[in-house]
């Protein structure tokens, strides 16, 4: 569920073709854009020196710059993304359990400064920063959608996870990098499908499991991790999934978590008493992963990550 922003009005090649046809093609379109692009600018944004574009986002219409400069990213998914894309990132929100921006994005976030909780911005400290653009979700951030829009230009994604992979395109366009955008993302889906080709995933069932105070979560095939399992070609099993595309299973019922392979978040010793019920625990099929990247590293770099952990885990 992408909310008005599952028909965005930027053309985009991900809407002619299906996923695994635009992972495929990804080698191409940047054989061809490294002819054309330096990944900064893009065709089809509007004309230049008019003074900003409109865009259609998840709270209406918004102008934005023709290529925005100073950026304030407020949720995971449009804080990888502008990373991705190289756009001039000013600050970020930091998720509340971390007191940093996340590690794995790297020299990303050097100098970046901290504007509050993804829960919480500060918009004070967001204003102090100049931005020329504030990325945000309406998810999250709806409440404080006038008080940003006061300071710059203010565009918002319905939600980070669930279709995250057109909502990168829709931020690509947002910072005026809509071909940069379409350049990265057919990329890392090019590399998903390499990745699961190598590993022989077609034909092979996978979990994602959490830990959660009275049992386990698993995570069905739209969430961040879900989705691009099943990029690569594994099946993730069906649940009775819920509005988040996740089910929550008690201790007692383990044996239901029944895949050939189960990927766990770190927060869990794979060696805990309480997993030796999930058969593919016990038959030595299952792996650590980290949690700040599989489950919050929402976008192209976070998923670049988890390729690289299927590849060493199962090649």
């Amino acid at each position: 569920m992408v909310d008005v922003l599952t028909a965005p009005a930027v053309p985009s090649i991900v809407n002619r073709m299906t996923r695994r046809q635009f992972g495929l093609a990804g080698a191409a379109v940047l054989a061809l854009s490294a002819c054309g692009t330096d990944g900064r600018s893009d065709g089809g944004t509007g004309d230049e020196g008019a003074g900003g574009r409109e865009v259609e986002h998840a709270m209406g219409k918004v102008t934005v710059p023709e290529q925005a400069e100073r950026v304030v990213a407020l949720d995971s998914l449009v804080l990888d993304t502008v990373v991705a894309l190289g756009a001039p990132l000013v600050g970020a929100a930091r998720a509340g359990s971390a007191n940093s921006l996340p590690e794995y994005l790297g020299d990303g976030v050097e100098g970046v400064e901290a504007v509050g909780e993804i829960i919480a911005p500060n918009v004070e400290a967001i204003a102090t920063l100049g931005p020329d653009l504030i990325l945000g979700t309406k998810l999250r951030h709806e409440e404080f959608h006038e008080q940003l829009s006061a300071v710059a230009p203010t565009f918002f994604i319905a939600e980070p996870a669930i279709g995250w992979q057109d909502n990168v395109l829709l931020i690509g366009e947002a910072l005026g990098r809509a071909e940069r955008a379409e350049e990265v993302l057919g990329q890392m889906l090019a590399e998903a499908v390499d990745a699961g080709l190598a590993v022989g995933a077609d034909g092979k069932t996978v979990h994602v499991l959490r830990r959660v105070d009275n049992g386990v979560r698993l995570h069905g095939p739209g969430t961040f991790s879900g989705s691009l399992l099943g990029e690569m070609g594994f099946t993730v099993p069906e649940k009775d999934w819920d509005s988040n595309d996740m089910v929550e299973l008690s201790f007692e019922n383990l044996d239901q978590i029944e895949a050939d392979v189960v990927f766990v978040t770190d927060d869990v010793d794979l060696d805990d008493a309480l997993l030796a019920g999930v058969p593919a625990v016990a038959a030595g099929n299952a792996y650590s992963v980290n949690d700040r990247v599989w489950i919050a590293g929402i976008g192209v770099l976070g998923a670049e990550r988890i390729i690289a952990d299927v590849r060493e885990f199962l090649s």
